[in-house]
């Protein structure tokens, strides 16, 4: 089945008189106002069925008795529990206009087995987890939930859990205490303040939007702890859930990239740029593929798509250079580096580069005024130096060509190698190698 055509499930967890049953309640006036056919499985450990009666006599159940399944007298996380809620889904799963199943489950329930038994199903999709934790019982019984912490590290990975906390009006000094407590456990925890368990319309989009995002936070971490393949499958769901973007197309053909996969993730970068012709991450990442491979006119083909969605940005007019100067294309080259600086891209190695650049095309009158700007925000810098005593000397400017020798020699005697490098002539002149053996004999 169409992973888009299942239908959403909803679970709501938390601890006895959490308040899973008033949430519950609320929800379901909420979908009954926005005309919303959503069908309820009520899991309570009490032989009464204490809160499959409440729930049967809200208007929205009398009106369908179809729409309400109760599992009582045992855990619905135990194994009889889950048998029991399969029978229960397989009955609720006949009414074809069904667009959402709220499962309550009883304060002693873990909610793994069921995201276990949610992960293969056919024509259900579990898209929330909410969990209920009530901050009065937090701070008197577990210190503000500090005494919870090291048993849910050490038995939780990932929690997609919302947490909604239920303070009492005087409390909300303790409900701050308690969002501490639980983010040391998880970052991503999404806590949600309320009081009395109120479904705003505002915390209705709030809900969805956060939860979708869940799936892409938690991706994100997985991806920057290395675990690619998982990573994966959770943009995947955060697409199967709100549709694909340009955005999850490129972080999935990022993790390709990383793994290896190069023609998935050149697929998946196409796919990004397809999706969304204007979304420029797409167009220079395909660019940066391509400079890898050595392809520098590809490179440079699509990197100019980037700059012409964003022709402020920095990082896009450098790579420009960088392209154009591996292809020896050594104007265009220059004036990208010039536009990075304009853009304000003032590192040091980007005037060095730009200066360089300018010494290939014979500029050098730009190439001593270039590193002459640099100096201001760099004077402690030996490669400038350097480089402006080889230009001096260039410019038959003999006093000024010593006084930026002296000055590199000064911070650094051992990258005198760049006047070499780049100004053979001068380093082999008889008065610069008689200036620089001087130096040394004095400096020891």
């Amino acid at each position: 089945m169409n992973v888009n055509k299942k239908i959403p499930v909803v679970i709501l967890n938390g601890f006895l008189g959490s308040g899973k049953t008033t949430l519950f309640r609320n929800l379901l006036y909420q979908s009954k106002k926005k005309n919303i056919k959503v069908a309820a499985v009520v899991n309570d450990m009490s032989a009464l069925d204490v809160d499959g009666e409440l729930l049967g006599n809200l208007e929205v159940i009398e009106e369908n008795n179809s729409l309400l399944e109760s599992i009582h007298n045992c855990v619905l996380s135990s194994e009889k529990g889950i048998q029991k809620l399969d029978d229960a889904i397989n009955k609720l799963c006949t009414n074809k206009s069904l667009k959402l199943i709220v499962i309550e489950t009883s304060g002693s329930c873990h909610p793994l087995p069921l995201v276990e038994y949610f992960r293969t199903h056919k024509q259900l999709m579990l898209t929330k987890v909410f969990a209920l934790v009530d901050c009065w019982m937090l701070v008197h019984d577990y210190r503000y939930g500090e005494q919870l912490i090291p048993q849910m590290q050490s038995n939780l990975v990932f929690l997609l859990f919302k947490l909604f906390l239920k303070p009492k009006r005087r409390l909300s000094c303790f409900s701050d205490s308690c969002d501490y407590c639980f983010l040391k456990i998880n970052n991503l925890f999404i806590i949600i303040h309320n009081h009395f368990l109120r479904v705003e319309p505002s915390m209705e989009k709030s809900l969805d939007d956060t939860f979708i995002g869940a799936y892409l936070e938690k991706a994100k971490v997985l991806e920057r702890l290395n675990r690619f393949k998982e990573a994966i499958d959770n943009y995947n769901i955060s697409m199967a859930i709100e549709g694909p973007t340009a955005f999850t197309y490129l972080k999935i053909g990022g993790c390709h990239e990383k793994m290896h996969h190069k023609d998935k993730a050149l697929k998946y970068f196409f796919n990004s740029v397809k999706e969304d012709p204007a979304f420029d991450k797409g167009w220079i990442q395909i660019a940066h593929f391509y400079f890898s491979k050595k392809d520098d006119l590809k490179a440079l083909f699509y990197v100019n798509k980037a700059i012409d969605i964003d022709d402020e940005n920095v990082s896009y007019w450098l790579f420009y250079s960088k392209t154009n100067h591996r292809l020896n294309y050594l104007e265009e080259a220059e004036r990208g580096f010039k536009k990075t600086l304009e853009l304000g891209g003032t590192s040091l190695d980007i005037w060095i580069q730009r200066g360089d650049v300018l010494i290939e095309l014979g500029e050098i009158e730009a190439a001593k005024y270039n590193f002459v700007q640099a100096l201001e925000y760099y004077p402690e810098s030996e490669e400038l130096e350097f480089r402006l005593s080889g230009l001096c000397f260039k410019l038959n400017d003999t006093e000024a060509g010593f006084a930026h020798l002296l000055n590199g020699l000064h911070i650094n005697s051992e990258h005198i190698f760049i006047i070499e490098e780049l100004f053979p002539d001068v380093y082999k002149s008889q008065n610069v190698i008689q200036f620089i053996e001087s130096y040394k004999k004095s400096d020891n």
